[in-house]
């Protein structure tokens, strides 16, 4: 089954919601796994919410866009109203590997979204983070129990 990477609002201005401690401890991990993905020749999507004030989408350095596709949205989803669904589509991908910012906002919308959309569903729990350690596990809990996604450690996603 094709897959994807999506990585959601990992931009600077990101730290006026999440502290910079929280964002930079799973930089790391992100970056392994974006090594992992460009290894295996799986797509990555970028996912930047717009606007964000004068810091715009300027991305973590460590792991910016190369030739990887982005895709701005105005909501949560990452699917509302943008063209990730029909680019996914186009490349007949039906798993998606889930990172990002915010676990209980935008990861959760963009999940949800997937999961009426009938994607597999993978949330990549060490490359991901929310304003609170109560925010991240809620949210977690949330899409384990509801929408019955798998939620693995992200040296175990790609093999």
């Amino acid at each position: 089954m094709k897959q994807a990477l999506l990585i959601i609002d990992m931009i600077n201005g990101m730290e006026q919601w999440i502290s910079k401690r929280r964002i930079r401890k799973i930089i790391p991990n992100l970056e392994k796994l974006i090594k992992k993905c460009k290894e295996k020749k799986i797509p990555i999507y970028y996912i930047v919410h717009k606007p964000l004030g004068k810091k715009g989408t300027k991305f973590y350095s460590k792991i910016a866009p190369k030739r990887d596709k982005i895709i701005y949205k105005n909501y949560y989803s990452s699917f509302y109203r943008t063209g990730l669904h029909r680019a996914l589509k186009n490349k007949r991908i039906k798993n998606l590997l889930i990172t990002g910012i915010s676990t209980h906002w935008c990861v959760l919308a963009t999940a949800l979204s997937a999961y009426y959309r009938n994607y597999k569903i993978t949330i990549v729990k060490d490359c991901v983070t929310a304003p609170t350690d109560a925010d991240n596990r809620w949210a977690l809990h949330w899409m384990d129990d509801t929408l019955g996604v798998s939620i693995k450690n992200s040296r175990y996603v790609i093999k």
